[in-house]
């Protein structure tokens, strides 16, 4: 987030993202057939967010027997012809400060763990492919050439077309269609997503990359825009994980598995203002979430008609900061929020004749809200004081580790459930909050002239940290992501005509 004056304008005032719709899927928008193979992911930040993943373990080397087990790898050098490095591997742009957890950090047993997690991730990924290739494009499934960790910390470059320099996979994985090979950065990459969003996590980002080897097997990468060509990888590694949701496959993934996973998955995005047609785009996050659960709802079958029927694409209208430019101090931070959420809400709580929005404040150990029974939340709303309380330990860690829209959106999430449950309307209480937190942000984002303005990023890392933090309910994550999505894009005031919007 910035203050506004504190450098040029970002938005283009007035003006709400496009959501045009075609005959497919409501909210939809094709992009324009044409350009280049890129197929890194960009990696935004991490975040020391891992309770219900935990802290497993890390990659140790695989090159030998890992690689001696795999039908069709391989090892060996990459090969030499193909695209030049730059039509194959997505520069990513990391847009807030990880909380790093290396190699070196983790135990040797959890170096294990992970080890034989990601092996038998390839497998399974092998197994579902060779069944699922041939039924969408009617030929035989070709294993990939080679598959393997790289430590950027090591400095030795790879080829890939030409040469590929250690910083250029930093912090990355990519699939590399003039080598046929998938890598990843085993040094920060995979340690930081493994401990902090769980194994599903791990394997969500291998998905990807494989769904890239299956473009290039369909001789798509081509013919499709990078956009369109990244969000259908996205499909594709929905439509694996769904294997491990149905027990289908080789893995077992609950809930809370799939929804670290979506977290992580959030902080793989473009920055809001990233141009929809260029030649590294990836999507925003309600582009990627929207493609990520059509794979887990309609399959693979789906995902292949992409390249024809376009998935929907957002264009947020919004011009990015420099990277390393958008995060303010906890403490101005956490002020300007509440200062922002007080003014934009203002008029809603004198409607509902409660003079001025909650009080909010951080706590120091104990119950946030004593008289309620339950201390679960770190975060919440007391309706009966009429407070909103956090563990301040808590906020600055997300905010070190995630960024500072992440503390902003869960306060105004709670701006949000102090409303529902002012005007008696509980039911759903957690996704008209959710609602109401996205109405804010559109606000902020489109219309506000309040100082108050978004930096590269800050609604990815406001969307993670909001699916990690529970509500109390039993929504959904793509439930609750379609509540914010709404708010963001249908509201337009801070009124009780809000809560009327979002349901409540």
């Amino acid at each position: 987030m910035r203050i506004r004056g504190s450098g040029s304008p970002r938005r283009a005032s007035g003006e709400r993202g496009d959501r045009m719709i075609n005959p497919i899927r409501r909210l939809s928008r094709s992009a324009s057939v044409g350009g280049g193979s890129s197929s890194g992911l960009p990696l935004g930040g991490g975040g020391d967010l891992g309770k219900a993943g935990g802290v497993i373990g890390i990659i140790v080397v695989l090159l030998v027997a890992f690689l001696a087990t795999r039908g069709g790898g391989g090892g060996g050098v990459p090969t030499q012809t193909g695209p030049a490095p730059g039509d194959v591997v997505g520069e990513h742009t990391p847009l807030v400060d990880l909380n790093r957890t290396t190699r070196s950090d983790l135990s040797l047993a959890e170096g294990d763990d992970l080890d034989g997690f990601v092996e038998s991730a390839v497998a399974d990924l092998v197994d579902y492919w060779t069944v699922a290739y041939p039924a969408i494009y009617d030929e035989p499934y070709q294993p990939l050439a080679d598959v393997f960790p790289y430590s950027p910390s090591a400095g030795t470059p790879i080829s890939c077309g030409g040469r590929l320099q250690p910083e250029q996979l930093s912090n990355n994985a990519i699939y590399c269609s003039a080598g046929d090979y998938v890598t990843w950065d085993s040094d920060s990459l995979f340690p930081n997503f493994y401990a902090n969003f769980g194994k599903a996590a791990v394997g969500v980002v291998l998905a990807h990359e494989w769904g890239h080897a299956m473009q290039q097997r369909a001789n798509l990468s081509r013919q499709v825009s990078p956009i369109v060509r990244e969000l259908m990888a996205d499909c594709f590694a929905g439509s694996w994980i769904r294997r491990g949701i149905d027990g289908t496959g080789q893995f077992d993934f609950s809930p809370s598995d799939v929804e670290a996973a979506i977290a992580g998955f959030l902080l793989l995005r473009d920055p809001p203002g990233a141009p929809i047609g260029g030649q590294q785009a990836h999507g925003s996050a309600f582009d990627r979430m929207n493609a990520f659960r059509e794979g887990i709802e309609l399959g693979e079958e789906h995902c292949a008609i992409y390249p024809t029927q376009g998935p929907r694409i957002v264009d947020l209208v919004l011009q990015a900061d420099e990277p390393d430019s958008g995060n303010l101090p906890y403490e101005v931070a956490t002020a300007a929020v509440l200062d922002d959420l007080d003014a934009y809400w203002s008029g809603a709580f004198s409607e509902l004749g409660l003079g001025s929005p909650p009080r909010a404040q951080p706590f120091i150990g104990g119950n946030p809200c004593p008289d309620s029974g339950t201390s679960e939340r770190l975060i919440a709303y007391c309706q009966s004081s009429r407070d909103i309380g956090w563990s301040e330990p808590v906020m600055k860690d997300l905010q070190a580790s995630t960024g500072d829209f992440a503390t902003g959106l869960l306060l105004a999430r709670l701006y949000g459930e102090a409303l529902v449950s002012e005007t008696g309307a509980s039911d759903p209480l957690g996704l008209v909050a959710d609602c109401l937190a996205g109405v804010w942000a559109g606000d902020v984002a489109y219309t506000s002239q309040r100082p108050l303005e978004f930096s590269a990023g800050d609604l990815d890392e406001g969307m993670s940290a909001l699916l990690r933090n529970p509500d109390g309910s039993d929504a959904i994550t793509f439930d609750r992501v379609a509540a914010f999505e709404n708010g963001f894009f249908e509201g337009d005031r801070g009124t009780l005509d809000s809560v009327e919007l979002c349901g409540g």
